[in-house]
């Protein structure tokens, strides 16, 4: 109730899937599986749906260029008054 910043890091981008996961498989039914190693893959604008439904701004940033898998995630600051 009183938290007015909330922060979600390391989010691996369903728009990037493809720069992790091999040419050659099917990799579409792992990105909603919350059952799978990396869990479930949200695009920007699935972020931006959800925080508008719960009445949070959302700001996005690129994870830092030397982190090993920041090619494919994001992370995401909440913010609510």
């Amino acid at each position: 109730k009183n938290i007015e910043r909330f922060f979600i890091g390391n989010l691996p981008d369903r728009d990037l899937a493809s720069k992790f996961f091999y040419d050659n498989i099917d990799y579409s039914k792992l990105l909603d599986d919350n059952q799978a190693p990396i869990g479930i893959w949200r695009s920007k604008d699935d972020i931006i749906d959800l925080a508008k439904e719960t009445g949070w701004k959302v700001e996005f940033y690129n994870m830092p260029k030397n982190f090993y898998s920041s090619h494919y995630r994001f992370d995401v600051i909440l913010i609510r008054k």
